[in-house]
């Protein structure tokens, strides 16, 4: 795979030539030196040589001296139309300057087109990044979430890209998310409507019948004003809890939790299915310390509790017994309500609590959503209820609610 310039292998490129310019730059100057100063005292030596030759009682002494003495000069060679500051007294210096100026000037273009190369290919390479992100942004805005846009490495571009990916993630879960609630939603629908439509049918025909037959005898008119006043009831049953589920998946449903005795909250729900219990025969016991408490809203768990007790009373054998035990711990309060009857076969137990779900011994009463809707107020109340089953012998549901840390 192809290695991509990012900018710190950019930066360290950069210096390096740097680096490698300067030095090249000291060992040329330095030689430069050299090579000036190797003309210079040879053109020196060859004046000393010539002085000491014709003048041969000069002092070699006084020579060196003058040679490196540091005191101001005079001047002499303006006399020989020579200018100090101008004219050079070594012609092939000249010569040499030249070309190191020439050399000099490759050597800086060199050095700036090798910078200009590395500078020009990390701009293409962050170019094309930006032209895969600009890419990869209009994949996502035309709702395509299926890309693979992970990288590893540390610089800005990869910095945003990871960016990027974490916002593809979090796009495609809601994208998930929104499919899954609109494919719930008409399901839901669809099951309303079936529910609805049911009870909604006999109320119709039973109207036309009483409509039709005004001289329908008194008993069979009351009968069937009965069973309309029945399946108007179940209607208003189903419309309060479909209403409750609603607020409860908008998270809407406020709960206003108190300090509740755990007794009181079962007597109350009690209260509520003894006429249904007392038609059938059913005897609800309670087993359980009175001082235990619960912090929660009372309402609401006394609706949850009343279905889960007309759900045991509706596949209790008559004359039989619902026995509640409550107990607490360290970690929770539990509470179990335990039927003896029918049961529920193992292929239903995993869909009970599913919204309109009706295994194979469901009561003909049953609309499929009390189950459903004792389940999200427990849990949404910080709690949480399980199942257990054996057909024939009965049913054990648990409700655990979970103390609460400071």
């Amino acid at each position: 795979m192809k290695r991509k310039i990012n900018g710190i292998q950019t930066l360290k490129r950069v210096c390096l030539l740097f680096v490698v310019f300067l030095l090249i730059m000291v060992a040329f100057n330095q030689y430069q030196y050299e090579l000036y100063t190797r003309n210079f005292n040879r053109k020196i030596d060859s004046l000393i040589s010539y002085i000491v030759e014709k003048y041969p009682e000069t002092n070699q002494v006084d020579i060196l001296n003058i040679i490196t003495s540091e005191s101001d000069y005079l001047n002499t060679l303006r006399d020989y139309g020579i200018d100090i500051d101008k004219d050079s007294l070594v012609p092939i210096n000249d010569d040499y300057y030249v070309q190191f100026f020439v050399s000099n000037l490759i050597l800086v273009s060199v050095f700036f087109a090798l910078m200009m190369l590395v500078l020009t290919r990390y701009d293409k390479g962050r170019r094309e990044e930006i032209e895969k992100i600009t890419q990869t942004i209009e994949q996502i805005n035309q709702h395509n979430y299926d890309l693979q846009i992970d990288d590893n490495r540390e610089d800005e571009l990869s910095i945003l890209k990871n960016e990027i990916t974490k916002t593809t993630v979090m796009l495609r879960e809601i994208a998930d998310n929104s499919l899954k609630d609109k494919l719930s939603l008409k399901t839901s629908l669809a099951d309303i409507s079936h529910q609805i439509r049911t009870p909604l049918t006999s109320v119709t025909v039973m109207l036309e019948n009483l409509y039709d037959n005004a001289d329908m005898e008194q008993t069979a008119r009351l009968s069937l004003i009965r069973k309309t006043k029945q399946e108007m009831a179940t209607i208003n049953q189903l419309i309060e809890s479909l209403l409750i589920l609603s607020k409860l998946d908008s998270n809407t449903l406020s709960f206003k939790n108190e300090n509740v005795k755990v007794l009181s909250l079962i007597t109350t729900a009690i209260e509520r299915v003894d006429i249904a219990a007392e038609l059938k025969n059913v005897n609800i016991e309670i087993m359980g310390p009175n001082d235990i408490t619960l912090n929660i809203d009372k309402k609401w768990q006394v609706e949850a509790m009343t279905n889960i007790l007309k759900n045991g009373i509706e596949h209790s054998h008559e004359g039989s017994t619902i026995n509640i035990n409550f107990s607490e711990n360290k970690l929770f309060t539990r509470i179990d309500i335990q039927d003896h009857g029918l049961g529920i076969d193992q292929d239903d137990l995993p869909h009970i609590f599913k919204r309109f779900y009706k295994g194979k011994n469901y009561s003909k009463n049953s609309i499929g959503i009390g189950l459903a809707l004792s389940k999200s107020l427990i849990e949404d109340n910080g709690g949480s209820i399980s199942v257990s089953s054996q057909l024939n012998k009965g049913t054990l549901f648990s409700i655990k609610y979970y103390f609460m840390s400071d």
